[in-house]
């Protein structure tokens, strides 16, 4: 099955005029050959940002980073919530989410990582609730299989 690379081209990281297609497990394929675990931002970088929306497959590496991005913090400016953890316990997520959120300190950034929002989407509103309320004083990290999960 070929598919239009117009749309694709520009939003995926393949050098231009490559031809793209489905393979036989409907995964995106080119004739170009990616080096594998080459990074396409240092964790550095990744850092200076106020948070990101990571978004992949299963088995990409999205919990893989996000732990190296809490391990880069002190332990009292992170936060990790492994969302499908928390088995729809909306309670016990909010009741973490606002604890950390208060124990930090009125001058230090906080970072709050959730992982998995794809697992646990009824949270979605929570979230972006919660980070609608921060005014970017803090740092957000989500990740997701599916940018649905957002909406």
């Amino acid at each position: 099955m070929r598919i239009n690379t117009k749309i694709f081209i520009d939003r995926l990281l393949y050098p231009s005029g490559e031809n793209i297609s489905l393979d036989q497990n409907g995964l995106l394929q080119t004739g170009y050959e990616f080096p594998k675990y080459t990074p396409l931002i240092s964790l550095d970088k990744l850092l200076e940002h106020s948070g990101a929306i990571i978004l992949a497959e299963g088995a990409m590496g999205k919990s893989t980073l996000l732990q190296q991005l809490k391990n880069k913090y002190p332990e009292n400016e992170v936060y990790l919530f492994e969302l499908g953890s928390y088995s729809s316990d909306l309670a016990t997520f909010q009741q973490e989410l606002n604890d950390f959120n208060n124990a930090l300190k009125p001058n230090i950034r906080g970072n709050f990582i959730f992982d998995g929002l794809d697992e646990a989407p009824e949270f979605t509103s929570i979230i972006l609730r919660f980070m609608k309320k921060d005014n970017f004083k803090n740092k957000f990290w989500i990740s997701s299989r599916y940018i649905e999960a957002l909406d």
